[in-house]
């Protein structure tokens, strides 16, 4: 919490982080009831409570200003703190990426809604939210990911509906209007770690999970993942045998760098892949098998038969 409070007050000092923090906080609360209300002042004049408890009608103004913006601030603040969003403004490259991707996710997410209904309704606490899979706190690797996630997903069915080509994904993905999402070091492998903490990974080594994600990916599209549409086209696609992959690793993790290595054969493909699968799978719990330590037998039984009930399906 005290790091992330030196982080917030270091920020504040940033014109930019500053100024696009100003813009929206003020827009929130021209947006609100009371920030539409011409004389929201006079309400304050004629509230006995309020000016006994402030002293002095100044006194009262200044109350009421500071309890409106610290309303909308908190909102703010936990939405781009999300899945400790704010540590990604410390790398230089990410920054200008980071504030316009944040000034998107405010206006036309969730946040907004909250936002202006905490200025005129209130607020006790606002929780931090976390976009795991497994519910657990997760560091973004790329700017609000949970955001880009689900404007693209909302194409999905639009994209489907139309033939679901590569041309037709590209046609409804520039109409989103996200800013050019390629434009910081090695964006997509990092998306594709953020999109696999939000899908598909189980806990354990992120860093190998990611390398695995990325390897099914390009297996599976048939050649380089160029960009967000195609990971989540890929896994409209392919996104229930990429669990099957997940879920079967997660009883043998030894595998791992077999199914890696199976996916970057030249000749690979997601048919073949399959069968190559089983074999790995089949072949790690087999040797296995063979130094058992004493008492080991049951749960080497359960995992088993856990695989072959996956394979089987």
């Amino acid at each position: 919490l005290t790091a992330q409070i030196k982080r917030l007050l270091c920020l504040l000092k940033t014109a930019p982080f500053f100024e696009m923090l100003q813009t929206l906080i003020l827009d929130v609360v021209s947006a609100s009831p009371e920030g539409r209300d011409p004389n929201w002042q006079m309400q304050i004049a004629i509230t006995p409570q309020s000016l006994a408890l402030a002293g002095t009608f100044q006194a009262a103004l200044h109350s009421k200003l500071t309890s409106t913006v610290e309303k909308a601030l908190t909102v703010i603040l936990a939405s781009l703190d999300r899945n400790g969003g704010l540590t990604l403004l410390d790398a230089p490259e990410d920054q200008q990426l980071w504030l316009t991707l944040a000034d998107c996710c405010i206006r036309n997410g969730t946040t907004w809604y909250t936002a202006v209904n905490a200025v005129s309704v209130g607020i006790s606490t606002q929780t931090v939210e976390a976009d795991r899979r497994t519910g657990c706190p997760f560091q973004f690797c790329y700017p609000f990911s949970h955001f880009v996630q689900n404007r693209v997903d909302g194409l999905r069915f639009v994209i489907e509906s139309n033939g679901g080509s590569d041309e037709v994904g590209r046609a409804h993905f520039e109409l989103l209007g996200l800013p050019n999402l390629t434009s910081v070091p090695n964006a997509v492998e990092r998306y594709v770690r953020d999109f696999g903490a939000m899908t598909l990974f189980t806990p354990g080594n992120s860093n190998k999970q990611t390398e695995l994600l990325s390897s099914l990916f390009r297996c599976y599209a048939g050649g380089a993942i160029d960009g967000v549409l195609a990971v989540h086209m890929c896994y409209w696609r392919f996104g229930p045998e990429l669990s099957v992959v997940f879920r079967l690793l997660e009883h043998v993790p030894e595998s791992t760098d077999a199914v890696i290595a199976a996916c970057q054969q030249p000749s690979s493909n997601h048919a073949g892949l399959r069968q190559r699968l089983c074999e790995i799978m089949l072949f790690n719990l087999a040797r296995e098998s063979a130094k058992l330590p004493s008492g080991g037998l049951a749960s080497w039984m359960r995992r088993a038969e856990s695989v072959v009930a996956i394979l089987g399906h």
